[in-house]
Parts: structure tokens; sequence; C-alpha cells
């Protein structure tokens, strides 16, 4: 795929079929995926577009928050965490979670938690759990002095 290539002018035909061009959503999957294997910075914002319009697909959705974890860019993160309070498909809570923990700011704590204390379902609770203890652990591990 162009994501495989790492040539960084792939950005612009993959956020394009992202955004508008791409019929088929295992396509518009495959550029969610591509434009995370490019590590580029500016894919981070078409990725939230898509993550955040709930007429996408769940397993498209899906697709742009695990790229936006293999991107690594914190600036995804305020629009995962607002995420948290309302998403009701468990996969998507799942992956959200998973990139709140590799992120690793302490500041998603609270929303976190409170996923652990509250959602309905025991699996996302036990991820959720599971998250906070990832970056609490991270985070003992900065304070440390090598």
């Amino acid at each position: 795929t162009l994501g495989q290539i790492g040539d960084p002018r792939a950005f612009e035909v993959l956020s394009e079929n992202l955004l508008y061009k791409a019929n088929s959503v295992e396509l518009r999957k495959n550029c969610a995926t591509s434009l995370g294997m490019l590590k580029e910075p500016r894919a981070v914002e078409p990725l939230l577009q898509v993550f955040r319009n709930e007429d996408n697909k769940s397993e498209l959705r899906v697709e742009a928050v695990s790229a936006l974890g293999v991107i690594g860019d914190t600036r995804a993160g305020p629009s995962l965490v607002d995420r948290l309070k309302k998403e009701q498909d468990v996969d998507l809570l799942i992956e959200i979670l998973s990139v709140l923990a590799d992120l690793g700011d302490r500041s998603y704590l609270p929303a976190i938690e409170s996923v652990a204390k509250n959602h309905p379902d025991e699996f996302v609770r036990e991820e959720a759990e599971e998250a906070r203890t990832d970056i609490l652990e991270r985070s003992k591990k900065k304070g440390k002095k090598p």
C-alpha cells in the first residue's frame, strides 16, 4: 500500500480517498491504515474527522482510531476522551481505551476511571482498568531517573 512505501506525498491521495472519494468502506479502512503507517502528523485531522462522524460505519471509525494510535500524536487525545463519555460501540470503546493508554497522558485518567467504574459492559470496564494501569505505570517509569 501507499502507507508501506512511506512516501509523505501519499498523504494527499490517502486523505482524499478516506474523506471524499472512496465509496467502499474497505478502501476507506485501507486508507486509514495507510495514513497511520505513514505516521504523518497531517493525517491526524482527517482521521479525527472520520472518527467523529457517527454516520460512518463502526469498523471504519475503529480503523481511524487505530491509525491515530499508530501515529501517536497527542492531539487526538481530547476527542478520544470526549467520546468515552458517549460511545456505546464496544469495539470502538476498546480501541479508544487502547490508544489513550498508549498516549499515556495522566489527564485522561478521570474519564478512563469513570468508564472502569460505570460502564455496563464488564469487558469494557476491564479494558478501562487496564488502560488506567498502563498510564500509571508509564508515568512511574517517566518519573524515575536512570
